[in-house]
C-alpha cells in the first residue's frame, strides 16, 4: 500500500463517523441511493476483485445509482469499459462532459467548479 494511502486509511479508521463493512456482510438491496465514487478518472490495468465483486452487488441492486465524475470501471477519455463499470442512473461531472460519457450523456449532469472554459 502506498505511505499515502496508508496514511488517509488510518485517518478515516480512526474517525467514529466513517464506519468500514465488508462486502460480504451487506444487502445492497437495503439502500435507496448508492453513490460510486470507487475509481476516479486514473484508473489504469484490470480492476481488482474485490471492486469487480461490489460493481457487480451495486448493479444488481435497486437502489438509484448516482456515479461521481465517472463511473468506475469507465475509461473517462474513450468510454470504453474496462472488465465491466457501474451502471449509473445519473452521473455528475464536474465542469466539462469528459469524452467518455458522451454515449451515456443522457444520464449526465455538468457541475460548474469556477474553472475557464
Amino acid at each position: 500500500m502506498k505511505k499515502e494511502t496508508l496514511l488517509n486509511y488510518r485517518k478515516l479508521s480512526s474517525n467514529e463517523r466513517v464506519q468500514f463493512i465488508d462486502d460480504e456482510t451487506v444487502d445492497f438491496n437495503d439502500y435507496d441511493v448508492i453513490i460510486d465514487a470507487i475509481l476516479g478518472i486514473g484508473i489504469r490495468g484490470r480492476i481488482n476483485r474485490e471492486i469487480s465483486a461490489i460493481i457487480d452487488d451495486i448493479n444488481n441492486s435497486k437502489a438509484f445509482k448516482l456515479s461521481v465524475d465517472i463511473p468506475t470501471g469507465l475509461n473517462p477519455d474513450t468510454g470504453e469499459i474496462i472488465e465491466k463499470c457501474i451502471n449509473p442512473d445519473l452521473v455528475v461531472t464536474f465542469h466539462d462532459l469528459k469524452p467518455g460519457l458522451e454515449k451515456i450523456k443522457d444520464k449526465v449532469a455538468v457541475v460548474d467548479i469556477g474553472l475557464r472554459r
